[in-house]
């Protein structure tokens, strides 16, 4: 018992003493928080995707869309058999009919 009061003794002792530190082991941290606050962060193109095509609109990213709507900052130009065309300001996007999984059904 004396040797636990004793030991809780000089460890609070200790702590209460001023430790001589001369670096700072947070220092990494801080500029490397410093350089994300100065620098913007990089724009992520984000994929679309084209689910289906129905009765003339596009199923793109779980929403239905028409012809000249906007999706993502492109606007829809026009909705084919297998594809639809975006346009945003001069440049022109082909997107694709993604087909994950395509059922083949034979008639007997």
């Amino acid at each position: 018992m004396r040797f636990a009061i004793v030991c809780s003794i000089a460890i609070s002792s200790f702590a209460a003493l001023p430790l001589p530190v001369h670096y700072d082991p947070f220092l990494k941290a801080k500029v490397i928080i410093e350089h994300a606050k100065k620098t913007p962060f990089p724009t992520v193109k984000r994929k679309i995707v084209l689910n289906a095509i129905f009765d003339g609109k596009a199923f793109i990213d779980g929403r239905f869309y028409r012809k000249g709507e906007r999706v993502d900052g492109y606007q829809i130009v026009a909705i084919k058999e297998g594809y639809v065309v975006l346009r945003k300001g001069n440049g022109v996007r082909i997107l694709p009919l993604y087909r994950r999984k395509v059922l083949k059904v034979r008639e007997r």
